[in-house]
């Protein structure tokens, strides 16, 4: 069998359509259909790409179709969703959920969607006002009272810790921001001159 002959085999056995209808759906008319079955197609290469449009529109097999290689279809790529769902970790009940809602209508669906849509954003929004007030909070602490460590709680000592934490980075933010100026407490070249010292070698008594 060659080419042509499959063409029409494909045509009228497989997919029971006729000339007409079959040229509809690939852009061209009866009479195109009708020299591609005889073989007489006056432009050979516009018959290369009504093939590749043949096999992507009716789901051959170019193989099937330009050699007769067998299968005459090709399977489409199939969509597991038990594969995909184990492959995102879900458990046996996760996966009944998921199944479940997409067993319900469309406007069910659509109602189970913003009811959990609504529930998650107010969620969403009380975690943000909870953290927003937790460091409103911090930073408005007052400072504690100095007392011997003996007699300071345990909350006590860690918010003095923090707040010493705290207050030790921002000297250090500044030190950074404001180094000292050349020869502040120096002698211009070397280390720091002591109080009272002239800088010069007192070799007299």
């Amino acid at each position: 069998m060659e080419m042509h002959d499959r063409i029409r085999d494909l045509r009228k056995n497989y997919l029971h359509m006729s000339q007409a209808a079959f040229g509809s759906k690939l852009g061209v008319n009866r009479d195109v259909i009708n020299n591609i079955e005889n073989n007489r197609l006056a432009k050979p290469e516009q018959k290369l790409s009504l093939i590749k449009l043949m096999c992507r529109e009716f789901s051959v097999n170019e193989e099937w179709l330009l050699h007769g290689s067998m299968p005459m279809f090709v399977t489409p790529d199939t969509f597991s969703l038990d594969q995909y769902l184990k492959e995102k970790g879900c458990t046996a009940l996760e996966m009944e959920i998921v199944k479940a809602y997409f067993e319900l209508d469309a406007a069910t669906r659509q109602k189970v969607f913003d009811h959990f849509q609504g529930r998650l954003s107010a969620a969403k929004e009380r975690l943000t006002a909870a953290a927003d007030a937790s460091q409103q909070q911090k930073e408005e602490a007052p400072p504690l009272e100095l007392k011997p460590v003996a007699e300071m709680t345990h909350a006590e000592i860690d918010r003095f810790s923090e707040q010493l934490r705290q207050e030790l980075h921002r000297e250090k933010a500044a030190a950074v921001k404001s180094p000292a100026s050349p020869g502040s407490g120096t002698n211009g070249n070397g280390p720091p001159i002591a109080a009272g010292s002239s800088g010069a070698d007192s070799a007299t008594g």
